[in-house]
């Protein structure tokens, strides 16, 4: 839908109803205790180990803000949890286009956290499908879920973008698949190159 001129408005709506279907869902369908706990850690454990082998990727500064990121995103304290999908993009969104209904797939990695975490995932697809649809799914998701937006809010949608984006650098170069790893490094770039999740994504660009 992303990509269909004509269902772009359904796939801002049914994005928006997915967050916050995750946003609202009983905490207790998550896995709990020690999986929550170290889940979250072993993704940023793997980009940097996986960082430290390779060469010409990032740059010395680039690799220390990223480890900067991922670290204040795992110390700082989680005030008010959320469902988490785990890997949220878009094709884990199944909608039925008839009945306008909404399912959501593939949740071996669920667990508890941040909703900026969810946000994050699923934002990048509609900003690689288009850059005016990443601002304009940023815009009313921010209007929308005002609730679950604190102070650590920009500072983790960064640090998830930036774990993200490598791994899609990373999965495009295994695929030859040219196209995305060109907008994922120009978003890993961005990212540790900005201050704000604002100056990444700017409302009010035309």
């Amino acid at each position: 839908m992303l990509y269909q001129e004509g269902l772009r408005e359904t796939a801002l709506d049914m994005g928006l109803i997915g967050l916050r279907a995750l946003e609202f869902a009983d905490l207790g369908s998550a896995p709990g205790g020690l999986f929550g706990r170290i889940y979250p850690a072993i993704r940023p454990l793997k980009v940097m180990m996986g960082e430290m082998s390779r060469s010409g990727l990032l740059t010395p500064r680039q690799r220390r803000t990223l480890g900067s990121l991922v670290l204040a995103q795992l110390l700082a304290p989680c005030t008010q949890r959320v469902l988490v999908h785990g890997d949220l993009h878009p094709s884990h969104l199944i909608v039925d286009l008839a009945s306008r209904t909404l399912g959501i797939i593939d949740l071996e990695a669920m667990r508890t956290g941040k909703a900026a975490t969810n946000f994050a995932q699923l934002w990048i697809g509609y900003y690689f499908a288009d850059e005016e649809l990443g601002r304009e799914f940023r815009r009313r998701y921010f209007l929308a879920s005002a609730m679950v937006i604190d102070e650590r809010f920009d500072a983790d949608v960064r640090a998830e973008l930036a774990l993200r984006s490598y791994s899609h650098v990373i999965e495009g170069m295994r695929q030859s698949n040219r196209e995305m790893e060109e907008k994922a490094r120009a978003l890993l770039s961005s990212v540790l190159t900005s201050r704000s999740f604002d100056e990444i994504c700017p409302e009010g660009a035309a």
